[in-house]
């Protein structure tokens, strides 16, 4: 049941891109592929500075993972010809590790999120941990 979810997730998800939090209402969703991870999120902001939803990440040969994540804009710069904000995330769900030992279970995340946007360039930084509880 678990790999259906999150192969769901995964399939659905593989469309667009956004922030951890949107406008007000707004519904986000984000797909990042490189070689060796792809990660998807679903976010729904009920307010502009708060997104809830669900992330799952995948590496073939090393972890898979689900997890809600909660993002919080702690604040935002508005520039005359510019925009930057940050943004804390946290959220629990399951994971699974692959080698070189097997774990699977309960686990958390958290990181931070900083962006930097013009008219022409967006640009950012994000850091996010995950741990097994």
């Amino acid at each position: 049941m678990k790999q259906i979810i999150f192969w769901l997730c995964l399939l659905i998800t593989q469309i667009s891109f956004a922030h951890p939090t949107s406008y007000e209402g707004g519904f986000a969703l984000m797909s990042e592929s490189h070689p060796n991870v792809q990660e998807v999120s679903m976010i729904y902001s009920p307010k502009y500075w708060l997104g809830a939803g669900v992330v799952t990440m995948r590496s073939p040969d090393a972890f898979e993972l689900v997890s809600s994540q909660v993002g919080w804009l702690v604040n935002r710069w508005n520039l005359a010809e510019a925009q930057g904000n940050f943004y804390l995330l946290g959220g629990l769900g399951y994971g699974k590790l692959k080698s070189p030992n097997e774990v699977e279970g309960a686990i958390y995340r958290f990181g931070a999120q900083a962006d930097f946007e013009t008219r022409r360039i967006y640009t950012f930084i994000r850091y996010v941990e995950h741990r097994f509880t």
